[in-house]
């Protein structure tokens, strides 16, 4: 009987540790399927939110092109077309002329045609003469204040002879066709 009962022991010990090799590998292979999953489920929720963001740019960016086109139409009242760069010395001496500023302007030749998308533009090469006041209001006015003309100024130069200044400026004023 001590045999019958030893060896029942070892084998309900046998079925018992089986029973338990197998739980934990099974829990095991469960845990990583289900990390993986979870890994899978939170990818594809990234995925979604990001062509989600994306359809909502695309959205936003063609209720701005129709309104764009709005504004592109009433830009054109507001730059000049090429043909009215004619009074822009004329204007320019005006603007000098109310602040006592010395002026001397050219076009330097380098022109760049409008585009469907962009607006064209000229160069032009400014030499200016006054005392330091009246030299930085009229650059003010003609960056700030005017809406005549739509400026870039790039490069200058500054220098002063008794008390006086001179300030040379390269810039560009842009026209529409």
């Amino acid at each position: 009987m001590g045999d019958y009962f030893k060896r029942n022991f070892r084998i309900g010990f046998i079925i018992v540790l089986g029973s338990f090799l197998v739980a934990i590998f099974l829990i095991g292979w469960l845990g990583r399927t289900t990390r993986s999953l979870a890994e899978d489920v939170s990818s594809k929720r990234y995925l979604a939110n990001q062509q989600l963001g994306i359809t909502e740019t695309i959205a936003l960016l063609q209720r701005d092109k129709n309104n764009s086109l709005d504004y592109i139409e009433r830009a054109k009242f507001l730059i000049p077309a090429r043909d009215e760069l004619f009074e822009f010395s004329n204007w320019l001496s005006r603007q000098a002329a109310t602040l006592e500023v010395g002026i001397d302007f050219k076009f330097d030749g380098s022109e760049i045609e409008p585009q469907d998308d962009s607006l064209g533009y000229a160069g032009f090469l400014l030499t200016l003469n006054g005392t330091a006041d009246s030299l930085t209001s009229f650059i003010e006015n003609l960056e700030l204040k005017s809406t005549r003309f739509l400026l870039e100024f790039g490069t200058f130069s500054l220098s002063e002879k008794g008390g006086k200044y001179q300030m040379s400026l390269r810039g560009q004023v842009f026209f529409r066709e």
